[in-house]
């Protein structure tokens, strides 16, 4: 097969790997290398308040925001059915989607069903990230096929504490608890326990961003994914490569 001809196979995660290696891929032609995300400064409060304008927020709502193509894969469904059994305990928080696709249609249709359709903004895809992260209090990543998920480690990096399901690379990401919470695959139930938590606990919510940002910082950074895909060119130039070309 064509990964046959490869010096060296790299897979974004243990995850993929491990696919891989089911395929026969040996596992000594494989090194894991993380994508990685740029770091950036944490956004002020002055940047965080014109982000949240710009979705017509001018209050202290919680908002819960996901980052994805919509198809049903990437769980907009389960998030929306989540948040309508929260609404009674949190009645201001709102519901940013940012992306746009075919599932959209089902997705509106799901949140009038749930009598959700004010508190459910659907932003449609946006070319500005920092018009939406700044202005998130809880990311949810509710994926259930991903080969890791850049918006995840990017909602991370902005210290902003994170729920994703336990599946996939995310419980390579997310060690639950510590650096974001993981709900059992497509529980429902599960996924809003955790939303409810991290609003529930101010104090352990910012413990949590904290630790997301750092667990970016020295695991999903860009700049630790170039030196790592460095040192695996390393290790495949040869001692009799021409060192002075």
């Amino acid at each position: 097969s064509r990964y046959r001809a490869a010096a060296r196979i790299l897979p974004i995660s243990e995850w993929v790997a491990g696919i891989l290696a089911n395929s026969r891929i040996p596992r000594e032609q494989m090194t894991v290398v993380y994508e990685g995300v740029e770091v950036s400064r944490l956004p002020s409060p002055q940047i965080r308040h014109a982000a949240r304008m710009r979705w017509g927020i001018t209050d202290e709502s919680p908002i819960i925001g996901c980052v994805g193509v919509l198809l049903p894969d990437k769980g907009q469904d389960s998030l929306i059915r989540a948040f309508s059994t929260i609404r009674d305990e949190f009645p201001t928080a709102k519901l940013l989607l940012v992306g746009d696709g075919p599932d959209k249609p089902r997705l509106q249709q799901l949140a009038a069903k749930h009598n959700v359709t004010d508190a459910v903004i659907f932003a449609g895809f946006v070319s500005a990230m920092e018009s939406v992260y700044p202005a998130l209090d809880l990311f949810a990543f509710p994926s259930r096929f991903e080969g890791l998920g850049t918006s995840l480690l990017s909602a991370m990096s902005y210290e902003i504490p994170s729920v994703a399901f336990q599946t996939c690379a995310f419980p390579e990401i997310i060690e639950h608890g510590r650096s974001g919470l993981l709900a059992e695959l497509n529980n429902d139930a599960s996924l809003a326990n955790a939303l409810a938590a991290i609003l529930r606990n101010p104090e352990i919510a910012l413990q949590i961003g904290r630790a997301a940002r750092k667990r970016i910082e020295q695991k999903f950074s860009a700049p630790g994914m170039v030196d790592n895909m460095i040192h695996v060119y390393e290790s495949l130039l040869t001692p009799t490569s021409p060192q002075n070309m």
